[in-house]
C-alpha cells in the first residue's frame, strides 16, 4: 500500500512539474506580447512598410508627419505619451526606452568631396553637421530634440535608440552620433 501511495505521489509530482512548466511557458509568451506603456517609439510617416513596422510595436507609438513635424510637434508627442504612461502605470519616472525611427543620411554622404551630409529627422529638423548638436548651437531643433529624448527616459537607466539607416556609415554620421552621446 505504501509503495502504491509513493508511486501515485511521484506521478502527481511529475504531473505538477509539467503543469508548472507549461504555465511558465504560457506566462513567458504572454509577457512577450504584453503592451508596455513604459516605452515609446516615434516613427516617421515616410517609414518603408509602415503598416508592418507599426504592427510589430508592442509599446506606445506615435507616427509623425515627416513633411510637417517641427520641434514642438515632436515634443508634444513625447508629452502625450508621458501622460498616457502616468495614467496607465500610476508611477512614472521616465521611459525605459525611446526609439526614434526615421530615414538616415545617404551612406556615401560624409561631408567630404562635395557630397553633403544630411540627416532629416523631418523636413523641419535636419542635421548637416555634428556642430549642430554641440553646446554652441543650443537652439538648434535637432539638439533640442535629442536632449528632450534623453530627459524623457529613466535617469541613469533609460535608453534612447536611433533607428536611422546609414547614420554610422560615414565619418560625419559617426561625429553626429558622438555629439549626441555627449550632449
Amino acid at each position: 500500500m505504501q509503495e502504491e501511495f509513493g508511486a501515485n505521489a511521484r506521478a502527481e509530482i511529475a504531473e505538477s512539474a509539467e503543469v508548472v512548466e507549461a504555465l511558465k511557458k504560457k506566462l513567458e509568451s504572454a509577457e512577450a506580447h504584453m503592451f508596455d506603456f513604459g516605452r515609446l517609439v516615434l516613427y516617421s510617416s515616410d517609414t518603408p512598410d509602415k503598416a508592418d513596422f507599426s504592427a510589430m510595436i508592442r509599446c506606445q507609438k506615435a507616427e509623425y508627419d515627416f513633411e510637417k513635424a517641427d520641434l514642438p510637434t515632436l515634443l508634444g508627442l513625447i508629452e502625450k505619451a508621458k501622460e498616457k504612461a502616468k495614467l496607465e502605470l500610476g508611477t512614472f519616472e521616465g521611459f525605459k526606452s525611446i526609439a526614434l525611427a526615421c530615414h538616415g543620411p545617404p551612406k556615401e554622404a560624409d561631408g567630404d568631396d562635395g557630397d553633403e551630409f544630411e540627416w532629416k529627422v523631418s523636413e523641419k529638423i535636419i542635421i548637416t553637421d555634428d556642430g549642430e548638436i554641440s553646446d554652441a548651437k543650443k537652439s538648434h531643433p535637432a539638439r533640442q530634440l535629442m536632449l528632450e529624448l534623453g530627459h524623457a527616459v529613466e535617469n541613469g537607466k533609460g535608453r534612447v535608440d536611433l533607428f536611422a539607416c546609414s547614420l554610422l556609415a560615414s565619418r560625419e554620421g559617426k561625429e553626429v552620433f558622438d555629439a549626441i552621446e555627449v550632449s
